[in-house]
């Protein structure tokens, strides 16, 4: 019987999720690149290199292609990869960076970056970030450039420059405002499989970069909007396995306590992607285990700070799964998928790299955009999903296998939150909850409690039932020998 209502429930949350698409471009055999996706509170804006067009539209959709799209830069010449951002704040407010090739005086390269204050209509002139000359050009690879608009309101760059005539490559960062600062050593190695997070920590910008040079990953880390940044450190040394820019990586700063630095590569060697953890700012790692085992391509975003969400192009269908733990997916089910014809999204990794997703954690979804062939022609198509719910928390037809601690959720919060935990034999439990300063607030003691799925609310309130401020809480696991620790936000 519980085996037959799991099933049921599945059923049903596949037709409740049951997804819908929307072509975006009509560009009718035209050229289209990999498409860049920023998301709004109420609109979405997406943009490609190649005819470098700009498409915002709602959140919901369209109901037919957009067939005069916005060029940001009208006097731009063939640009390569282009990369957009929306204020958090003020959707008003975009940007959107792009690699142009100029011919006049003499021909060279252009990272440059353009802003509109009236959500994409308008755009001003352009800003150069860095020009190079003939003999060299800036990187057009699918990693990079990037640009970064974070909750602060900062503006963050990243793009690499090639020298044609020694094979060397230079990756850098510059906030705008600032200097550029070369993120690479100063030798004669390709870099790769470039990837960057920022993390608002306090009302500051913590921004970590991950990068390869031949067969070793590296990382360098700011805590300080980018004004200065750390001395390389090693990640992983795979040996004999060449990194190449068809290898991807990512990486993260978590507000898990026990991991708060979590990177993934794909390695064709080792057959798919792993994830790697580390507990010590990046001293050491932990191998993690696997979070796809083919070598098809995905995008991965962090929803409040623990919570792992894939989006994943297999078998030319795109699909969502969510998880917990980076390095277990088996037992989270594919949602999807997000194209609803069979078979039409293009892209089948390592030749091409064609969707981009974000997620909105208000709202619990994710937003796609991807290249589609459905029509007969390359287009742009957009799409959205329901972030699935996390398996192992709740199932009815099994019981856990291990001690966990989930993240809360809501977070941030006002005024309740839920904390769920996994306890795998029975247990005598206790929950507290420590202030930034590490002061104890609040001590929930369960007792002995039975094997299987828990969860306890917490409504804001220390021991005396006063409210407490807003700021940042950790909330701290004891069953048996199991402790585990998390963060979480309050704000009011």
């Amino acid at each position: 019987m519980k085996k037959f209502l799991s099933t049921i429930i599945v059923l049903l949350f596949s037709l409740v999720l049951q997804a819908q698409d929307y072509q975006i471009s009509a560009m009718n055999g035209a050229s289209v690149d990999l498409p860049m996706l920023a998301i709004g509170k109420t609109n979405a804006y997406v943009t490609f290199g190649t005819n470098y067009y700009f498409y915002k539209f709602p959140l919901s959709g369209i109901a037919s292609p957009i067939s005069s799209p916005v060029r940001p830069d009208p006097d731009s010449w063939g640009p390569y990869n282009a990369d957009v951002a929306v204020s958090k704040t003020d959707e008003n407010i975009v940007y959107s960076s792009y690699i142009d090739f100029i011919t006049e005086p003499q021909y060279h390269f252009s990272f440059r970056y353009v802003k509109s204050t009236d959500g994409g209509t308008n755009w001003d002139a352009p800003v150069d970030i860095e020009t190079v000359q003939n003999g060299s050009s800036i990187s057009v690879r699918l990693d990079v450039p990037k640009i970064e608009l974070s909750q602060n309101g900062n503006l963050y760059f990243l793009w690499l420059t090639y020298a044609n005539d020694t094979d060397t490559t230079a990756l850098f960062f510059k906030k705008a405002g600032g200097e550029k600062i070369r993120i690479n050593s100063i030798n004669q190695e390709p870099v790769n499989s470039v990837s960057w997070f920022v993390k608002n920590v306090n009302g500051t910008d913590h921004i970590i970069i991950a990068y390869a040079e031949r067969t070793h990953f590296y990382f360098r880390i700011s805590t300080d909007n980018g004004k200065t940044f750390s001395e390389a450190k090693s990640i992983i040394d795979l040996g004999t396995t060449f990194l190449t820019s068809e290898n991807f990586s990512y990486i993260f700063l978590t507000d898990d306590v026990n991991y708060p630095m979590i990177f993934v590569y794909n390695s064709f060697n080792s057959g798919g992607s792993k994830a790697l953890g580390s507990r010590d700012d990046g001293q050491t790692w932990d191998n993690m285990g696997t979070v796809e085992n083919s070598s098809n391509y995905f995008d991965l975003d962090l929803w409040y700070g623990s919570t792992f969400v894939k989006t994943i192009n297999k078998d030319n269908n795109i699909y969502v799964q969510s998880s917990s733990n980076i390095g277990n997916w088996n037992a989270s089910p594919l949602s999807g998928p997000i194209n609803t014809q069979d078979g039409s999204a293009v892209g089948d990794f390592p030749n091409a790299q064609f969707l981009d997703a974000e997620i909105d954690p208000t709202n619990e979804m994710v937003y796609v955009a991807w290249v589609d062939n459905r029509t007969g022609n390359n287009e742009i198509f957009y799409g959205k999903q329901h972030i699935p719910p996390l398996t192992g928390v709740e199932n009815v037809n099994s019981q856990p296998t291990k001690f966990e601690l989930f993240q809360n959720y809501p977070n941030p919060f006002n005024p309740e939150t839920t904390i769920k935990y996994n306890l795998k034999v029975n247990s005598t439990v206790k929950i507290q909850i420590y202030n930034a300063l590490g002061k104890l607030i609040k001590n929930f003691d369960l007792g002995l409690q039975n094997s299987g799925f828990h969860s306890v609310k917490w409504n804001g309130t220390d021991d005396a039932g006063i409210k407490v401020s807003s700021g940042m809480y950790i909330y701290k696991i004891f069953a048996g020998n199991f402790v585990s620790a998390k963060k979480m936000i309050l704000m009011k």
